[in-house]
């Protein structure tokens, strides 16, 4: 369980956030939704401890300020809306980052690498310069790093996700998110900023939704994506459906 304990975010004397708790089980995909500038990439780095905060964020009863960085890294996986990297490494070894704290043989290594750069459709680009790519590609491998990260370990691993899927087309879009799916339901907690509402509907069991100052409301999809909601987060106004028991967004 991830516990938010009176958690509230200011910088340099401007609350971005005030004080709110809450707490969500593991073993969810939970899509942090909102307007541009509420803070969905503030609250993701304040849980992931790259962000100051006041209050408490506790995950699986240890609070994750206390934990050091190896403690963390064992805990948490964070891939950041962008990343900076500008050294020529292939795509082989970027993959093969996610697994450095972990004592693995090499042909175990090899296989989860196989199977990781199967599932985001990279194989083809294992050799390639990793600076070469496309922002679209670059997006695949860091999200295969972080999976290696939370795959290389037996670990329940609180898994934050800052918009993941900007750079990606259709077909990427829903394979990105049904491997997010896959995460859930073998117990891990994804925590996943989005702006598509659909694909938030789609593979989000719970939504987290923020305004300006913070924090709107959580539950499920169906309770929260209402034309009331959208008309005060989105100044939208949005027509609503059901179908196949999902949420449709126009």
């Amino acid at each position: 369980m991830l516990s938010l304990q009176n958690l509230s975010i200011t910088l340099k004397q401007h609350i971005l956030c005030h004080p709110f708790s809450l707490s969500i089980q593991a073993g969810q995909c939970v899509g942090i939704l909102g307007a541009n500038g509420v803070g969905k990439s503030t609250l993701l780095k304040a849980i992931g401890q790259d962000l100051p905060h006041q209050g408490a964020i506790l995950w699986r009863g240890k609070n994750i300020a206390e934990l050091n960085l190896t403690q963390r890294a064992k805990q948490l996986a964070f891939l950041p809306q962008q990343t900076q990297l500008n050294f020529a490494f292939s795509v082989y070894e970027i993959v093969e980052m996610g697994a450095m704290m972990y004592a693995i043989s090499k042909q175990k290594l090899n296989v989860m690498l196989k199977y990781i750069l199967d599932i985001f459709d990279i194989s083809a680009l294992r050799n390639k310069n990793f600076l070469t790519l496309s922002g679209g590609e670059k997006q695949r491998v860091q999200a295969a790093r972080v999976w290696m990260q939370v795959l290389a370990s037996t670990e329940k691993k609180l898994i934050l996700l800052d918009e993941p899927t900007s750079a990606l087309d259709l077909k990427h879009q829903h394979q990105f998110l049904q491997q997010c799916r896959q995460l859930a339901q073998q117990g891990h907690l994804v925590l996943i900023v989005l702006h598509d509402l659909n694909l938030a509907s789609r593979y989000c069991d719970q939504l987290f939704l923020l305004q300006q100052g913070g924090f709107y409301a959580y539950g499920t999809p169906a309770e929260l994506l209402t034309v009331t909601n959208i008309q005060y987060l989105y100044q939208y106004h949005a027509e609503i459906y059901q179908q196949s028991g999902q949420v449709r967004v126009w």
